[in-house]
């Protein structure tokens, strides 16, 4: 089988000295118009892998007494929800369908052994045992 790598031409020192004594060349207006189209086009296209989920947008489901869930993003592989627990709150140990990432933003909440508060990021991946979330707030 052939080996497709090809050696330098020159040691990279010397290519490095080289290339720095070279003076940088302005591309012509045209060619750099195209490639600022080029650039701009696929930051487009890229733009859309962003979602802005606003706070009016969804609805509350309650998933379990005193449990409230609103999806935000599910692509099956991965999912992002909020999730709103009443003080003394309990959802039960279940699994996940997919892998799942949320933030704390008040209180705080025991998740098995590990308790998490204000500021806390958890995620949860397919591998972990299913455990329960048990409001901690009196």
């Amino acid at each position: 089988m052939p080996d497709d790598r090809k050696e330098a031409a020159l040691p990279g020192a010397l290519a490095a000295g080289l290339a720095e004594g070279i003076a940088p060349i302005a591309p012509l207006p045209d060619r750099a118009a195209a490639v600022k189209a080029r650039i701009v086009e696929r930051v487009r296209r890229e733009r859309s892998r962003f979602r802005t989920v606003h706070a009016g947008d969804g609805s509350w489901v309650q998933i379990a007494p005193g449990v409230e869930s609103k999806l935000l993003h599910d692509d099956g592989a991965t999912r992002s929800f909020l999730l709103r627990l009443e003080p003394g709150a309990r959802l039960p140990s279940h699994g996940h369908a997919a892998e799942e990432a949320c933030v704390v933003l008040e209180g705080s909440a025991q998740l098995g052994d590990i308790e998490v508060r204000a500021g806390d990021r958890i995620e949860v991946n397919l591998t972990l045992p299913a455990t329960g979330i048990i409001d901690q707030r009196p």
